[in-house]
């Protein structure tokens, strides 16, 4: 049985969803630009955003801060060792909210890794159905409350 699917395309990004064994519930979402190396991700546990690069080679125990920049929206996130490619960090639901809406109303993000100070550019052109389905599949799950995602056929 497949037990990952996936809810939406647009841009760079997927939103993608994870089942449990018996089939009947949603255990992990994803919003994921894997050309960008940035994704969002949510399970029962914990709402969070990864910055995943293949050319990193991190250890154990390696944390600092990513600023992430969309238009005026501007955070800083204490990110960590996820992986020898990833770095992590956990997110309040009403950060994960701030950033949803930001990066609905944005054309690009810049990730600034505040260490050596560099920089990394992600798209998020036409990203809004994707970043709704994570946003649906986290709420439905009951995972977290990011608010409802807009209805794009409303007239208001």
């Amino acid at each position: 049985m497949q037990r990952i699917g996936l809810d939406a395309r647009g841009g760079d990004w997927a939103a993608l969803h994870h089942v449990t064994d018996d089939g009947l519930s949603k255990d992990v979402c994803i919003a994921a630009d894997p050309i960008g190396g940035l994704s969002l991700r949510a399970d029962s546990d914990v709402l969070e955003i990864r910055a995943i690069d293949r050319s990193w080679h991190l250890h154990p125990g390696v944390r600092g801060n990513m600023k992430i920049s969309i238009g005026s929206y501007e955070h800083v996130f204490p990110m960590q060792y996820g992986d020898k490619h990833m770095l992590a960090a956990a997110v309040p639901a009403e950060s994960m909210k701030d950033l949803l809406e930001a990066m609905g109303k944005g054309q690009k993000a810049v990730l600034t890794f505040m260490g050596k100070n560099t920089q990394k550019t992600v798209s998020l052109k036409d990203t809004q159905k994707v970043l709704n389905a994570f946003r649906n599949c986290v709420e439905s799950s009951g995972m977290a409350n990011l608010g409802s995602a807009p209805d794009s056929n409303s007239p208001f």
